[in-house]
């Protein structure tokens, strides 16, 4: 698709309101082509509208179908932003595109953030994506850092996955810092492993 200017792009935004479903739809679709140079824009839309519910599931979508690195790492970054929409918005993209792409940079922000906001919402959404987060989850149960252990073994909880039952068995008979033993403890628990 040629160039669009950021005016042409932002009219294709708006037409997502428009209450004619046909020009909703080959708004989408167009910025879909546009890919990148729309993606920055439909997320800061985000920001400063009032839309409706089903305008930021559109953005949303949208931003799951341009859905290359560029598109990932901005979705991972507004995952952490301070509107709600906007967090919202990425959360429901990234779910829905949901492989390595966004589970990588997600475990990065969940294992290596400063802040529990940013890794809490790292959290909800990996515990979403679910299965595929599994294997690297059972990896970080062997790192070094206590911290990370604890934030994996929650994680697998969540997610209540049986591959998860026998590592998490492994850390809970052998861990020796009691925090991983006890989220460790409670992360079975939630799996539905009586633990006597």
């Amino acid at each position: 698709m040629e160039a669009k200017t950021k005016e042409e792009i932002n009219q294709l935004i708006k037409n997502l309101e428009h209450p004619d479903k046909d020009v909703q739809d080959k708004s989408a679709n167009a910025l879909v082509e546009i890919g990148d140079p729309a993606a920055e824009l439909l997320m800061e839309c985000l920001r400063y509208t009032e839309a409706e519910n089903a305008v930021y599931l559109k953005v949303a979508h949208i931003l799951s179908k341009i859905g290359n690195k560029k598109v990932v790492d901005l979705l991972v970054e507004k995952l952490m932003d301070y509107n709600w929409r906007v967090r919202t918005a990425a959360a429901i993209a990234i779910k829905e595109i949901g492989d390595a792409r966004v589970i990588d940079p997600l475990l990065q922000v969940l294992f290596k953030d400063d802040r529990r906001d940013n890794r809490d919402y790292a959290a909800i959404v990996l515990a979403e994506i679910g299965k595929p987060v599994v294997e690297p989850a059972i990896r970080a149960l062997k790192d070094k850092e206590p911290d990370i252990r604890v934030r994996a073994a929650r994680l697998l909880g969540k997610i209540k996955d049986s591959r998860a039952v026998k590592p998490l068995s492994e850390v809970l008979s052998k861990d020796e810092n009691y925090d991983v033993k006890m989220v460790t403890r409670r992360a079975l628990e939630e799996i539905g492993v009586k633990i006597e």
